[in-house]
């Protein structure tokens, strides 16, 4: 015990400093404010692709017209929610930049980036800029607008003198109005080279890039790693994977028929128990081992969700996104999960999945329905919860530290 203390002191001032990183500080305060719209996003998701589909054991004793209205009460919610996350971003990171900065009026960072976001969203159509999809354009802009414009604003040249006679207000807002138009025509001027060079828009540009690595080592070993590392990285920051990941899960897809060790029902089973960043075993360490009364609510709150693999309540509440103690076990756990499991097939321990299973099932269901009802693969699950489970321990404890440690100092303050 004595040596991981030691190692928590280490690494306590480096965590530390890289969570209080100005521009991680605006994402994550961004975040923060959207976790009421992300947590009931979650929770529609497991009423609405779960418990309300037609396949569903409470489908299937209700008429089609109920189970569609049903699902259309429930898709209103995630359009109202987490398909509006990439705007959301774009509005509140560059305010709370503003307020790291000590800008007079965030607010206008905010229209500002607003703007500039829609003048990247493709001239046809482009709805699908303002889900997720969209969420690391969203964030490029606001960090990158905000801090332009800042710097732009203290260049007294680019003021225009309307009198000292005039309403602060419009006095301020004629300040800006250079600054303003200068920025626009830059974003588009990016956004149209961009476009012309390419022949691609913003999104897809950024997608294809990300998509290259995975698409070039299909369904192996490395291909499972370098899948689930994109994945849990961009999840770390608060985007959802799941446009830039596509193509290797189809892949995996495909390996099912070809007998590989590799295929998506492995890759699901063992690296996303609990959702993405094998999340079920820290839902177990809030819900049981927790020493602090606010995670153990939170666990509670994720729980159901979690077991079906809807880990947003618990990624966000906590958060796991963009903190740099919590984002370690969340790649490195289901990577450890892979790579056991894998080495155990491979051994023969347990069977190769054939299977097709849905990622809403939950573990120990997930091996046992993909191995054809194969023990060993219920037993290999056991086997990574467990070790899940010390791993998130350790990082819990180390984050409950520094709460502690921020308790005490906020307390001194006051």
């Amino acid at each position: 015990m004595k040596k991981i203390d030691k190692i928590f002191e280490k690494l306590d001032p480096i965590l530390g400093k890289i969570g209080n990183e100005i521009h991680l500080l605006a994402i994550r305060d961004a975040l923060m404010s959207m976790i009421p719209f992300l947590a009931i996003a979650g929770i529609s998701t497991f009423f609405g692709a779960i418990l309300f589909t037609e396949t569903s054991i409470i489908g299937k004793f209700m008429d089609p017209e109920t189970l569609t209205n049903i699902g259309t009460f429930f898709t209103r919610i995630s359009t109202g929610t987490i398909s509006l996350m990439s705007l959301m971003l774009v509005i509140m990171i560059p305010y709370f930049m503003g307020k790291q900065r000590g800008y007079y009026n965030p607010l206008i960072l905010s229209i500002t980036s607003l703007s500039l976001f829609f003048v990247f969203v493709p001239l046809a159509g482009g709805y699908d800029y303002f889900g997720t999809q969209g969420a690391l354009l969203a964030m490029i802009i606001g960090l990158t607008s905000s801090e332009l414009f800042i710097k732009l604003s203290k260049n007294k040249k680019l003021r225009i003198n309307v009198g000292d006679n005039v309403p602060e207000a419009v006095k301020n807002s004629f300040n800006t109005v250079i600054i303003i138009i200068i920025l626009i025509c830059l974003y588009s001027l990016i956004a149209t080279v961009l476009s012309v060079a390419t022949g691609m828009e913003a999104i897809a540009l950024i997608c294809d890039i990300l998509q290259k690595p995975l698409v070039s080592v299909g369904a192996t070993l490395p291909g499972a790693i370098i899948y689930t590392l994109v994945q849990t990285i961009l999840f770390s920051f608060g985007i959802h994977p799941g446009a830039v990941v596509a193509p290797i899960e189809t892949a995996f897809v495909t390996a099912m028929d070809q007998g590989r060790i590799i295929n998506y029902s492995f890759v699901t089973t063992f690296g996303q128990m609990g959702g993405t960043g094998a999340c079920l075993g820290l839902l177990i360490v809030l819900m049981f081992l927790s020493k602090r009364k606010e995670l153990k609510v939170v666990g509670r709150l994720s729980a159901i969700a979690d077991i079906f693999n809807i880990n947003e309540p618990l990624s966000f509440g906590i958060p796991i996104v963009f903190n740099p103690t919590l984002i370690i076990p969340f790649i490195v756990c289901p990577l450890f999960n892979i790579i056991l499991a894998y080495a155990a097939t491979a051994a023969g321990f347990m069977s190769v999945f054939t299977n097709v299973i849905t990622w809403s099932t939950p573990a120990f269901f997930k091996g046992y329905i993909a191995s054809n009802g194969d023990i060993r693969a219920v037993i290999m699950e056991l086997i990574c919860l467990v070790c899940d489970i010390l791993i998130w321990l350790l990082f819990v404890r180390m984050y409950e530290r520094q709460l502690n440690k921020a308790d005490v100092a906020s307390n001194s303050a006051d």
